[in-house]
């Protein structure tokens, strides 16, 4: 009882730091720390990710941890996007192990590379298995990174051009799906897109720049009127509207078509604005939290985790993480 009392007192007790006026930064150096994506890497494992990556390594011969930097770049691509450089670069700022190299880094995207399908199906089952999942109707992401240039050699090939039309019926067969919406980026918004998806009995949700919109569109957007206010903060509107496209037909002349189009126009001040949680290295292994909101607290409620504690020990922080990993 006595030792329980005294861990008490331990685990409650005031903290007090001292910080001399004259303290220097070093170059290069940051105290700045992630731990919101403790709840990335509770589902990461769930999952079973790290499993499925730990199992087919065991019968390679490759030197690094496939699990540690899969876990690296997840989490970096969903909290800060960025190049595989600059991710890799960024590690420290997540409370996991950081022994491997940039090589490493690109060697490990070969043996992934030659994963991928099987990984994605993997994911698939998991999810359906742990949370359900209702595929009558799917949301299929098809924005990718590119890079142009007027040569070719053993580096820099010609591959999958934003232009092409995705490949739905395989990933339709593969998946079981049923009705599947494209979402993509303006890059995706051409005629022949828009008539593939619709001819197929599918639908899209493409980004469109309102700066080279024609006049017509602009003055809908600038209009006050009919925008619906959510809080004080977004606003937003719609209207159903016909829109003339250009398809491209067999002979390879311009047909023009006409859709039925939903625009959908929103203003948001928090756009930018992530679910995630920083911290500071301040003494002794101790870390100082400065942001917290109700998404993280809805977060931290769904699966179990308290973002809501400004201090922190690397001990606490590190069992936390551990069991997100169970």
């Amino acid at each position: 009882m006595v030792e329980v009392r005294l861990l008490f007192q331990l685990e409650n007790a005031n903290l007090n730091f001292c910080i001399p006026k004259n303290t220097m930064i070093a170059s290069d150096t940051t105290n700045r720390k992630n731990f919101g994506y403790a709840a990335l890497s509770k589902i990461y494992h769930e999952l079973g990710i790290h499993t499925f990556l730990t199992n087919r390594q065991r019968h390679t011969k490759e030197a690094y941890d496939a699990d540690t930097i899969m876990k690296m770049l997840v989490f970096s691509r969903l909290l800060a996007p960025a190049s595989k450089k600059k991710s890799y670069e960024d590690r420290m700022r997540f409370f996991e192990k950081d022994n491997y190299s940039l090589d490493d880094v690109y060697r490990s995207l070969t043996f992934f590379n030659k994963r991928k399908a099987a990984l994605q199906l993997w994911i698939n089952d998991k999810i359906k298995s742990l949370y359900g999942r209702d595929t009558t109707l799917v949301y299929y992401d098809v924005t990718n990174y590119y890079f142009e240039t007027d040569k070719t050699d053993n580096l820099k090939k010609k591959g999958i051009s934003k232009e092409h039309r995705p490949n739905l019926s395989r990933i339709k067969h593969d998946y079981g799906l049923g009705k599947a919406v494209v979402v993509a980026d303006k890059g995706m918004t051409t005629g022949d897109n828009i008539w593939y998806t619709l001819s197929a009995g599918d639908g899209y949700v493409f980004s469109m720049s309102v700066r080279s919109a024609d006049k017509e569109l602009k003055d809908y957007v600038l209009d006050k009127k009919g925008y619906e206010w959510l809080g004080s903060e977004y606003k937003r509107k719609s209207r159903l509207c016909p829109r003339t496209i250009l398809v491209t037909a067999v002979n390879g002349r311009k047909m023009r078509k006409t859709v039925d189009e939903k625009q959908v126009v929103f203003y948001s001040e928090k756009y930018d604005k992530r679910a995630k949680a920083e911290c500071t290295h301040i003494q002794q292994n101790y870390y100082l939290f400065d942001y917290y909101d109700e998404i993280l607290e809805t977060i931290g409620n769904k699966l179990e985790l308290d973002f809501s504690k400004q201090i922190l020990s690397l001990g606490e922080i590190k069992k936390i993480l551990r069991n997100t990993k169970k």
